[in-house]
């Protein structure tokens, strides 16, 4: 309850939400995200093709995930 009563006292707005029903309010698990996962697995497998027994290191991840964001732009 101390929690609860600084966070109020600091303008701080305290939201609960029920068991097992964070997916209800967050629409990006439902809609965004598994589009994203889709289309960064396309490009990982079409880099796979061209980049055979080459693992995927830090520095290729902007490179798969920039084509991936920009289709689901055109998507939505």
């Amino acid at each position: 309850m101390k929690l609860i009563k600084k966070a109020i006292d600091n303008n701080v707005i305290v939201l609960l939400s029920p068991p097992h029903a964070t997916h209800l309010v967050q629409p990006l698990d439902l809609t965004i995200f598994p589009s994203f996962k889709n289309f960064f697995y396309e490009e990982v497998r079409e880099f796979n093709k061209f980049h055979e027994n080459v693992n995927i290191t830090k520095y290729d991840i902007a490179g798969l995930v920039t084509p991936a964001f920009i289709k689901i732009k055109k998507e939505t």
